[in-house]
């Protein structure tokens, strides 16, 4: 698939997911819809060896609200330092009812069915930014208003990334920074740059800011699909006002000392069942 047939298949899950959610007369919070596109793309691929869609498509919809809480408990004992970002798109799996979860299940499957895992599933992940384009599909209230991007386009981020790594020098811990960050679409053409010159993206700092906490957290979600690693300090707020980078480093270390303090009281008593841990954690937060 080339960077045009991913950009292609990416609105048509936007449209697809925006049509499903709307047409369902759902409410108007848009971290189920987006929360679900941003689960599917947590799925550990590649989907080329099984029918991984098919399978997800063949859960029925409590079955598919367990798999999803379990791809959040996964992302959060991997990377706790994300746990505040990403809240925002998983906080619904805890309070959903069986009406919400029934409207998610037909999210998910809308959006495998235009084939999302075409591309969050493969290397075309490089190639557009499907959460941007998802959640602007959402935010414009319709299906059919997928291709007016609010963020940066998929050509625009190619071109400004090449310009700004242009014959430069790239360095362990170099920093890549973006205070209107969106859901991250210049971090990923500046990572595709990186790995076609052999780089690691992870090598690098990356550190970004918008005033959107869904858009944060589809870019932390991102930051994981890209393979960003560790060093990834995104903040919500306005990057004209205040310290933004302070603030994103004092609030990632308080969240990193709860996410310590809690896994070492569970090692040492030993008393919590998973489901209460995964409680008190959230109660912490």
């Amino acid at each position: 698939m080339t960077t045009r047939g991913a950009s292609a298949t990416a609105v048509r899950v936007a449209e697809a997911v925006a049509g499903e959610w709307y047409g369902a007369d759902s409410s108007g919070r848009l971290d189920v819809p987006f929360g679900v596109v941003a689960t599917l793309a947590l799925v550990n691929l590649p989907v080329s060896d099984h029918d991984v869609a098919g399978q997800l498509r063949a859960l029925g919809q409590r079955d598919f609200a367990c798999w999803a809480r379990g791809v959040r408990r996964s992302v959060l004992n991997a990377r706790p330092d994300l746990v505040h970002l990403v809240y925002p798109l998983m906080g619904w799996l805890f309070d959903a009812g069986e009406a919400v979860e029934a409207t998610a299940k037909s999210v998910a499957d809308a959006a495998l069915a235009a084939g999302q895992l075409d591309v969050t599933g493969t290397l075309e992940r490089f190639d557009v930014d499907l959460l941007g384009i998802v959640l602007t599909a959402l935010k414009a209230g319709g299906a059919t208003k997928a291709r007016a991007q609010i963020y940066t386009p998929t050509d625009v981020a190619d071109a400004v990334a090449a310009l700004q790594f242009a014959d430069a020098e790239i360095r362990f811990g170099q920093s890549v920074c973006d205070p209107a960050v969106g859901t991250g679409g210049l971090f990923r053409a500046a990572a595709k740059i990186l790995l076609s010159r052999g780089f690691d993206p992870g090598d690098l700092v990356w550190m970004g800011c918008d005033v959107d906490e869904l858009a944060i957290a589809g870019a932390a979600v991102n930051s994981l699909l890209w393979g960003l690693g560790t060093d990834v300090l995104l903040h919500v707020g306005n990057s004209l006002q205040g310290d933004w980078i302070k603030e994103a480093q004092e609030r990632r270390a308080e969240v990193l000392g709860i996410a310590s303090s809690t896994r070492q009281v569970k090692s040492i008593l030993g008393i919590f069942s998973r489901d209460e841990f995964w409680r008190r954690y959230d109660s912490a937060n």
